[in-house]
């Protein structure tokens, strides 16, 4: 197999992948499931490790783990139990390891293509280190779509007519995204301010449902599993977490999840869907919310809006669905697997978009980009209209220097729609000026009094 392409959106907490080969795309496995976790560790020695091994390891090594590398994308380092670790090496090594396994898919071939998702906030500085980390895990120079853009492509390209206006609601494991993206003969282009909440999304739920455990369970129980840095305890709360993820997901397909949490804890636990909806329900609104202040921000109402897209990994559960069609006024668009359509959607969207003749060049969405917070407007000034523009053969005309100031003459200051002043030519233009004449006045009367004086020293 000559030519295929690789997409890979890196989540927060999650990264999918899926590849474009023989005019199909379909995603693949990671760590043998449809996405892997984005988590990297980083051992005293040798290289990082990352996905499940990196997750599995986390509970005997938690200072040297790193669960949210993506976040850190722009600071110098990160401190992984006292490894410097750069973070365009943390991501370069999960494209690295999805890299592997997508050649292995494909009999051991390299992609011709890298096509790599980033949340449409994100500006030229971190997509040049997201560029970087491809080039530091030897793929091809990536073409960069945003997350929405894919997310729509993927969701509502078939739905959607040129002109049409969508809302993108990305509810994934770290953060929650809104934003609004147009319809345009050759895809999406993001069409108004995104926005969303960098500390609301799976992890916040997660922690919901643990306190939620942690009120059923003893005091001295729920302490230790809270504070504690035993080995043994670190394990249980490593352990607690994951269970209470689990939970909720599960319950996106099921009324009730029970489970045992071992030693040394040794509990039973259960958790109804009603339950987990009282928790998170909140939580679920202000995201709702915000999706609305992005409605609002590019100039639309929810009826103005050909569909709602819902893709993320918590946006499976049904309170997601339900509070978004209260909100909006209409049910929501998603898909089997809300995480895999982003990167199946980056897919479509590269390959729709006119990137020029080399395969890997830069992607630039066609049409406008997202609108930037606009400057405060420049002091209106203080003199009369403008002057015209001077024609684009002309040279730009420079500021004007000051006619020069006679000495002691006061400069006359037109009025506004007076006419201007004739030009000055010098002290030759206006001979008889007032200081002039009063120095004449002054050397006659000096010479008057030298001749009474003289008068009157002959009289004598």
């Amino acid at each position: 197999m000559s030519h295929w392409e690789l997409a890979v959106d890196i989540g927060t907490t999650a990264t999918a992948a899926a590849i474009a080969a023989d005019g199909n795309r379909h995603p693949i496995e990671l760590d043998g499931r449809s996405r892997m976790p984005s988590t990297v560790l980083a051992p005293a020695h040798g290289p990082l490790v990352v996905g499940d091994a990196a997750e599995a390891q986390a509970a005997l090594d938690p200072e040297r783990v790193e669960r949210t590398p993506k976040r850190r994308l722009g600071d110098p380092v990160m401190l992984l139990g006292g490894r410097p670790v750069d973070p365009v090496d943390a991501l370069a090594a999960i494209l690295g390891h999805v890299g592997a396994a997508a050649s292995r898919r494909m009999a051991g071939t390299a992609p011709t293509r890298l096509v790599l998702t980033h949340p449409a906030q994100w500006g030229s500085a971190r997509l040049d280190l997201l560029r970087d980390a491809a080039g530091r895990a030897q793929l091809p120079d990536p073409v960069l779509v945003s997350e929405p853009v894919a997310a729509a492509a993927h969701l509502a390209y078939d739905v959607a007519a040129p002109g049409a206006f969508l809302a993108v609601y990305d509810l994934g494991g770290g953060t929650f995204d809104a934003a609004i993206v147009r319809r345009t003969p050759d895809g999406f282009v993001v069409a108004g301010p995104p926005g969303g909440d960098d500390s609301l999304g799976g992890e916040a739920l997660d922690d919901l449902v643990v306190r939620a455990v942690l009120d059923r369970l003893d005091a001295d129980t729920a302490a230790q599993l809270t504070s504690s840095e035993a080995r043994v305890w670190r394990q249980a709360r490593w352990q607690l977490r994951r269970d209470a993820r689990t939970a909720k997901e599960a319950l996106s397909s099921s009324s009730t999840y029970r489970w045992y949490l071992g030693a040394p804890v040794d509990a039973e636990l259960s958790l109804s869907g009603t339950e987990l909806e009282a928790l998170v329900r909140d939580s679920i609104i202000a995201t709702a919310r915000s999706l609305l202040d992005a409605i609002r921000r590019a100039g639309l109402s929810p009826e103005q809006l050909a569909t709602v897209v819902m893709v993320g990994g918590c946006a499976r559960a049904p309170i997601v669905g339900q509070v978004l069609t209260e909100a909006t006024g209409r049910p929501p668009t998603t898909w089997g697997d809300p995480k895999g359509a982003v990167s199946l959607g980056a897919l479509r969207a590269a390959a729709q978009t006119e990137i020029g003749p080399s395969p890997t060049a830069a992607f630039t969405p066609p049409g406008p980009p997202a609108p930037a917070v606009p400057e405060e407007p420049e002091p209106e000034p203080s003199v009369a209209p403008s002057e015209p523009e001077p024609a684009e053969d002309e040279p730009p005309a420079t500021a004007a220097e000051p006619p020069p100031v006679r000495p002691h003459v006061p400069e006359v200051v037109p009025t506004e729609g007076a006419e201007p002043p004739a030009p000055d030519h010098g002290p030759a233009a206006d001979p008889w000026d007032r200081q002039r004449i009063g120095t004449i006045v002054a050397i006659g009367l000096v010479a008057v009094g030298v001749v009474f004086a003289l008068l009157a020293l002959l009289a004598r």
